[in-house]
């Protein structure tokens, strides 16, 4: 059977799904499909700007982890446009609500593929995020000149959601400007600590290195210009008989 279609899941249900690596004992849910996701983050992480848009729900409800994946690939195709250092975009929440289905057997007089109880628990097909309303659900900060230009490249990526939506436009708050800061700095620190500095042994070898080759060039040179002893092979041979 292929995916289901939204309005089997867009409602928020609270189901029996908890999952506890710590606590197996609370571990109800087993085999949970990993998220569709590729990336919750897209272009320039902490740069300076001044201008959030954000989609936001107008009520309650569940979105899938496809539908998001979906969202973000929509919105991505018409942010490039203005350049990968002219915004950043987030998806702020993890879908960590797992989704579960018993699946039915298509066919004259068959209901289900076993036979049990009405109200089976189902096996986790998915994940989805569970918002509530005024929740924020993708947001980006720009400059203020892109602030338009965003908006709309955000109000085509909504018609990817099976939530009713709505885009603002406002200005970031001192608070988001300094996280924006230390995320930042943060990436700086991070990039220092991936490229490691050479240590003592490998300056010493490259030393060593430099000074062996510097010895083998005047050793050459040298050579070359020494005069050929009279008698050897690289003496030239005289031209006439002395008188």
């Amino acid at each position: 059977m292929g995916l289901r279609p939204n309005v089997c899941y867009r409602g928020k249900h609270r189901p029996y799904t908890r999952t506890s690596k710590s606590v197996q004992r609370k571990d109800y849910i087993t085999g949970i499909p990993g998220s569709k996701i590729s990336q919750f983050e897209m272009g320039k992480k902490g740069g300076d700007f001044d201008t959030r848009v954000e989609i936001i729900a107008q009520h309650s409800g569940t979105i899938r982890h496809n539908t998001l994946e979906a969202m973000r690939i929509v919105a991505s195709r018409h942010l490039q446009k203005l350049g990968t250092f002219n915004f950043f975009f987030k998806i702020p929440n993890y879908p960590h609500h797992i989704l579960r289905e018993n699946p039915m057997a298509t066919g004259a007089g068959a209901d289900r593929f076993s036979q049990g109880m009405r109200a089976s628990f189902g096996k986790p097909i998915g994940r989805a995020t569970q918002v509530k309303s005024d929740d924020v659900i993708v947001y980006v900060h720009t400059s203020h000149k892109y602030g338009e230009s965003v908006k709309q490249c955000l109000k085509k990526a909504c018609y990817k959601l099976g939530l009713k939506t709505r885009v603002e436009v406002r200005d970031m708050t001192k608070r988001e400007k300094e996280t924006s800061r230390q995320q930042a700095a943060k990436k700086a620190r991070e990039a220092e600590i991936a490229e490691p500095e050479p240590t003592p042994a490998a300056e010493k070898t490259e030393e060593e290195g430099e000074a062996k080759e510097g010895t083998e060039g005047e050793k050459k040179e040298d050579s070359k210009d020494a005069k050929p002893v009279e008698g050897s092979k690289e003496a030239p041979a005289k031209k006439g008989k002395e008188k």
